[in-house]
C-alpha cells in the first residue's frame, strides 16, 4: 500500500524524530513518502530517497497543497497519514478537494492537550472525513474524545517505539571521560540530564529549580558531594532558562548543550534522567533512556506514567514537587541496587516498544480503514 505522511515541518520535535526512525529503518521501502509543508532551520535531516520538503518558511502559504495533490496522482498514493495539526487540515483539504477516495489517517502526538478551542472544534469538523484517527497513548485518546468528541471506535492507540539496536547500552561511547572532561564533570560528579523542546510543559522551569535545591543542600545535605546538571534541546524559551540559571547562579552546575544529533552522546554522560514535563503524548526520549538503561526520574502526568511503573522501571514524582524530584534523584544516587534495578527492567520495558509492532499496527489500520471505505462505515475494531 503507497502513503503518504505529511508533517508540518523537519523541526527538533517528538514527531519529527519518530518519523526519522520509522523511514531511515525503511531504507529499501518504496511505498512511503514523508513531505514537509515548509523549511525551517534548525530542521532534521532524514536518510530516505521518498522524503522532500516543500520550498518555502511560510507558515500560511497554501503551494503545499497543489504539490501534495501532484505527488497523490504520480505515486498513487493509496493514504495519507497526517502528523500534527497544519498537516490535518491540508490532508482534509486534498482529500476533500482533489482525491475523495484517499484513505484519511490523523496521528496525534499529544497537540490536543495544548490550550485553545481551536484544534478541537477543526478535529470535530474533519472528524466525518478522516478513516481513523492514531493517538500515541491511552491518554491521548481520552483527551480526543473529552474535547473534540471523535467517537471512541475511530480512535486507535499506536504507542511509538525505540530502535533498540541503536539505543542499546553498547552502543554508548566510549569515549565519555574525554566528553566529561570537556564539559568541566569529574569522574566522580554525578550527572541529571533533562532533554526536549525548551517550552513550558516540558518542565525546564522545573529542572532548574531542582537544580537550585541542589545547590543550597547537596545530597541530603552532603554538600561535598557534587552533581551537575545537563541540558539538550532548544526552543522558543532558550532565553528565559539562561536568565534563570544565571539569576539562580547555577552557571557552574548547570551546563546546556544545546541541539544536538546524536543524543547517544548525550545519554552516555548521564547517571539519571529527569523528566519533569506537565504533560506528553508518548515521549521517545522516556524509551530512549529506558532502552539505555539509564534510571530515569518523571513526572506522573499524562503520557509519562502509562507504560511505565513506578519502582520498578522509572521513579515518579508529583508533577512541579520540587522537594519529590529532589528527594528521588538522591535516592537514585544513594541506592546502587535500586540504580541496577531501575536499569535492567528498563530495558526490558522498552523492548516491548519496537519498530516491527509500530510498523505491523499502522499497516493494519491502513488495511482496516480501506477496507471498510466502501461500507462508509465509521468505527473499526482492531485486535493487537
Amino acid at each position: 500500500m503507497k502513503v503518504l505522511h505529511i508533517i508540518d515541518t523537519f523541526w527538533l520535535g517528538g514527531a519529527q524524530s519518530l518519523l526519522k526512525s520509522y523511514f531511515e529503518a525503511e531504507t529499501m521501502n518504496r511505498d512511503i513518502h514523508l513531505y514537509s509543508l515548509r523549511s525551517t532551520v534548525p530542521s532534521i535531516s532524514i536518510r530516505h530517497n521518498n522524503v522532500c520538503c516543500y520550498n518555502s518558511n511560510s507558515r500560511y502559504s497554501p503551494g503545499p497543497l497543489k504539490a501534495l495533490s501532484t505527488i497523490v496522482k504520480k505515486k498513487n498514493i493509496q493514504v495519507l497519514h497526517c502528523h500534527l495539526p497544519r498537516s490535518q487540515a491540508f490532508g482534509y483539504l486534498v482529500k476533500r478537494l482533489f482525491h475523495p477516495n484517499l484513505t484519511l489517517i490523523f496521528h496525534d502526538h499529544g497537540d490536543i492537550f495544548e490550550k485553545g478551542v481551536l484544534l478541537p472544534i477543526l478535529l470535530r469538523f474533519f472528524e466525518p472525513h478522516v478513516d481513523q484517527f492514531i493517538a500515541c497513548s491511552k491518554a491521548v485518546r481520552e483527551r480526543l474524545m473529552d474535547r473534540a468528541r471523535i467517537p471512541e471506535g475511530k480512535i486507535k492507540v499506536i504507542y511509538n517505539f525505540v530502535d533498540a539496536e541503536k539505543f542499546s547500552p553498547t552502543e554508548l561511547s566510549k569515549n565519555v571521560e574525554l566528553e566529561k572532561s570537556g564539559l568541566g564533570i569529574e569522574p566522580d560528579d554525578f550527572v541529571v540530564g533533562f532533554a526536549g523542546r525548551l517550552v513550558k510543559r516540558k518542565g525546564w522551569r522545573e529542572f532548574v529549580k531542582i537544580a537550585h535545591r541542589f545547590k543550597s543542600h547537596g545530597f541530603d545535605g552532603q554538600l561535598e558531594r557534587k552533581v551537575k546538571f545537563l541540558i539538550a534541546g532548544i526552543g522558543p524559551d532558550i532565553d528565559k532558562m539562561k536568565r534563570l540559571i544565571d539569576n539562580y547562579g547555577l552557571n557552574v552546575s548547570v551546563t546546556y548543550v544545546g541541539y544536538l544529533d546524536d543524543m547517544k552522546s548525550f545519554y552516555a554522560l548521564l547517571n539519571c534522567l529527569v523528566m519533569p514535563s506537565h504533560w506528553e503524548g508518548h515521549p521517545v526520549t522516556q524509551l530512549e533512556s529506558l532502552a539505555l538503561g539509564i534510571p530515569v526520574v518523571c513526572s506522573n502526568s499524562p503520557g509519562l506514567s502509562e507504560v511505565t511503573t513506578d519502582n520498578s522501571d522509572v521513579l515518579y514524582a508529583q508533577s512541579g514537587n520540587i522537594e519529590m524530584f529532589y528527594d528521588k534523584i538522591c535516592l537514585i544516587a544513594s541506592d546502587e541496587e535500586l540504580r541496577n534495578k531501575l536499569s535492567s527492567t528498563g530495558i526490558i520495558t522498552s523492548k516491548r516498544f519496537n519498530l516491527s509492532k509500530f510498523t505491523a499496527s499502522i499497516n493494519r489500520v491502513y488495511n482496516h480503514s480501506s477496507l471498510i471505505k466502501p461500507f462508509k462505515r465509521k468505527t473499526i475494531d482492531i485486535v493487537t
